[in-house]
């Protein structure tokens, strides 16, 4: 046994960190794990699934807006038509 290890409190601290880095191990591969699977779609509650929902919703507005557009555009023509 090496000199530095003589006492159980060295035995204790070297336990300690070694549990420390263990735990923070299992905590980074946890979160990593958590974030994948957030951003695996699964039918509506994950951020995948959010994100495609937003992106639609906005496909959508444009759409319309452009259909807005042409259709005040077709309006003004029809009165400044009417005025000539």
């Amino acid at each position: 046994m090496p000199e530095w290890l003589d006492t159980p409190t060295e035995w204790l601290t070297i336990l300690t960190i070694g549990g420390l880095i263990l735990g923070a191990l299992s905590w980074i591969i946890k979160s990593q794990i958590a974030m994948t699977r957030d951003l695996k779609p699964n039918g509506g509650s994950s951020l995948r699934d959010q994100i495609d929902g937003i992106r639609d919703s906005q496909q959508e507005t444009r759409e319309d807006v452009r259909e807005i557009r042409s259709q005040l555009s077709a309006h003004f023509s029809d009165h400044m038509r009417g005025q000539s």
